[in-house]
């Protein structure tokens, strides 16, 4: 099979306008693109209406206060422990309550306006222990759900000879879009994911954001920030294995002047 590289275009040129606030890069349409570039980045009155047309669309949305996310890992699982694939409706262990307690109490002195949490019953439970503590609204999202995988593997250890075989299948083919060993999110899947939950954290209206999202799209969610639609499969595979997250682990990024950075990766001092 002939390795794909549809899903791993540059990155298109920055696109921003100078109206005396911030505007976020947002997929503006080809017309404003076309016609502000070839002006040479000059704004020339005859194409504002249609730059303020993509504005009232969502296509370009205006920013002028940074965003801190805090990227939370759920609490532990029993799975965890065992090494076990886990299922979508696996619950917190009572060691795993006991971590989103005490990392709720940690965030009593992080200023926290709204929690944004995977719909998975672990990272719910996680969130709903948070927000009982800090008293802030939690928003559901499918977007932050741990990366799909086959099916088959729930249940089985990670040393298990079928999954040790299914996972290198998957790893030598991850390059190629148009692969799948079977329902699993490949690696235009999670790239695609991972940088529309980006872009919903960049248009939240609020400053300070707690995500209650899982392990490997955590990783992923970094990874797509660090490289943008430059991403590729095997920069996204090495940063899944060398960055390691905790559960209840805190990352933290900030996005400003149309960039992210990672001012910390898995902070686990309320651990002990």
């Amino acid at each position: 099979m002939t390795p794909s590289t549809t899903g791993e275009a540059p990155n298109p040129p920055p696109f921003s306008l100078n109206f005396g606030s911030l505007v976020q890069r947002r997929e503006p349409c080809l017309f404003c693109i076309t016609n502000l570039f070839s002006a040479g980045g000059r704004q020339r009155p005859p194409f504002l209406p249609k730059v303020f047309s993509c504005i009232l669309k969502g296509m370009i949305t205006v920013r002028t206060k940074p965003v801190n996310v805090y990227l939370v890992r759920h609490g532990e699982t029993t799975l965890n422990v065992e090494r076990v694939h886990q299922a979508s409706d696996t619950k917190l262990s009572e060691r795993g309550i006991a971590q989103a307690k005490v990392v709720a109490k940690r965030f009593s002195y992080i200023p926290v306006d709204v929690i944004v949490s995977s719909t998975l019953k672990r990272a719910r439970q996680t969130a709903e222990i948070i927000a009982g503590t800090i008293q802030k609204p939690v928003k559901y999202s499918t977007l932050f759900v741990e990366k799909k995988r086959p099916q088959e593997l729930e249940g089985k250890r990670a040393e298990d000879p079928q999954a040790v075989r299914v996972k290198k299948l998957i790893h030598d083919h991850y390059h190629d879009h148009a692969w799948r060993y079977a329902a699993e999110e490949n690696f235009s899947d999670i790239k695609h994911r991972a940088l529309k939950a980006i872009r919903y954290l960049e248009k939240i209206d609020k400053e300070n954001v707690l995500v209650v999202s899982h392990g490997a799209f955590v990783r992923a969610i970094v990874s797509a920030m660090a490289f943008g639609l430059e991403l590729k499969s095997a920069e996204e595979q090495t940063l899944q294995h060398f960055l390691r997250l905790n559960n209840t682990g805190i990352s933290v990024c900030k996005f400003e002047n149309e960039k992210w950075e990672l001012l910390a990766w898995n902070d686990r001092a309320h651990l002990g």
